[in-house]
């Protein structure tokens, strides 16, 4: 697959997966500006570039909270420094205490 968008614009079928996986590849959020009118599609496409950059401040722009919050949940657990902070943006009680719970134990501090 070509690391460009180019392919995408001429395909016909499953043109939004073509710019999710580009997107994620080269971890450019611009890329899902390219999707058309499909919230999730471009939810998802936010979602796979963020957690594979690490980079929460892309979790901002999706639209719809469940995802929003399982973004950052994911970035969360991914993240080296395991930062605190990226648990709390996570509106939903459940996840938020389950992302705390996660920096804990991996802190090895469950004070967290």
């Amino acid at each position: 697959m070509k690391q460009d968008t180019s392919e995408c614009e001429k395909a016909v079928q499953f043109k939004d997966v073509c710019y999710i996986k580009i997107a994620k590849l080269k971890q450019d959020p611009a890329i899902c500006e390219k999707i058309e009118k499909d919230t999730f599609s471009i939810d998802e496409c936010y979602a796979e570039v963020s957690v594979t950059s690490r980079d929460y401040s892309i979790c901002e722009k999706i639209v719809t909270q469940t995802q929003k919050d399982e973004c950052f949940f994911a970035v969360a657990s991914k993240r080296k420094e395991q930062d605190i902070t990226v648990c709390e943006k996570i509106v939903g009680i459940y996840r938020r205490d389950s992302c705390y719970q996660i920096i804990g134990l991996e802190k090895q501090d469950m004070s967290v």
